[in-house]
């Protein structure tokens, strides 16, 4: 606190200190005078630091935050770290749940790290998550870019459809019976061409008989076009009636070969 002396008897006795500054050094000595105005010797110096000055400046927002779902259970989350005029102590990950969602939730605060593991998740879900930094004085910087991501069902597909055969199209029914499917579905082209097949090549393509995607149907690929999401497969069903169902699965970024054209005809089928 400033202090003014009017006269030199009020500050007698007293030590005043004007304008000091923030993280400054100051040294200080005193003497005393008697009424006749005789000065004694000095005191011995003392030394004080006055404190830095508070750190006011957030961190800059984490960039370029990523969602990758890595299975039904885990979406890894990476981002490139803030910047500080002293230094990041903490990340706060944000989180909600569903498509076009707004309503985020903290679900991890983390040291100064740089990605995260989310595991509370469920299959076939869409989160999108975002990330802010916090310096060591608690100033709490903007947020990231958000990022989504869709986890897959527990097969590791992110999709699937039913497929009915509908009525009079197999007037007698057949056992275990080939049928072609195909036609161009925008939505079996790639991801790079606006779909939601992972593979160029189309291998996370498959067909099952059940919705669950555990029982993998023989099937043939004849034809995928990824540009246009053209296909042609050849589907054996255990019986091929009116109202039918079975279900295509596709978009799988770790999907193996399931293509069983052996499965799909025996010996009794001489051409198509």
């Amino acid at each position: 606190m400033h202090q003014l002396c009017p006269d030199r008897s009020t500050c007698r006795n007293k030590l005043h200190r004007y304008g000091p500054r923030w993280g400054a050094s100051y040294s200080y000595r005193a003497r005393a005078v008697d009424a006749a105005g005789n000065l004694s010797s000095y005191s011995s110096v003392t030394t004080s630091i006055t404190p830095a000055a508070p750190d006011t400046q957030p961190p800059t927002a984490p960039g370029n935050l990523t969602a990758l779902a890595f299975s039904a259970g885990q979406i890894n989350l990476d981002w490139i770290a803030s910047s500080d005029n002293i230094s990041v102590t903490e990340y706060r990950v944000e989180r909600c749940q569903g498509i076009g969602c707004t309503n985020f939730t903290v679900i991890a605060t983390l040291g100064a790290v740089t990605s995260h593991i989310d595991t509370v998740v469920t299959p076939a879900t869409s989160y999108t998550y975002r990330v802010r930094s916090v310096d060591g004085a608690g100033n709490v910087g903007p947020y990231s870019n958000t990022a989504s991501a869709i986890t897959p069902n527990i097969s590791g597909y992110q999709y699937h459809r039913q497929i009915t055969i509908n009525a009079g199209k197999a007037p007698t029914p057949q056992s275990n019976f080939p049928v072609l499917i195909s036609g161009a579905y925008p939505y079996l082209a790639t991801v790079a061409n606006g779909g939601k097949v992972q593979s160029p090549t189309g291998i996370d393509i498959k067909f099952t008989s059940d919705a669950a995607g555990t029982n993998v149907l023989p099937y043939e690929q004849e034809r995928y076009v990824a540009s246009t999401g053209q296909i042609a497969y050849w589907v054996k069903l255990p019986l091929v009636a009116d109202a039918a169902t079975f279900y295509i699965f596709h978009g799988h970024v770790r999907a193996v070969d399931q293509y069983n054209k052996a499965g799909v005809w025996d010996s009794n089928f001489k051409r198509v």
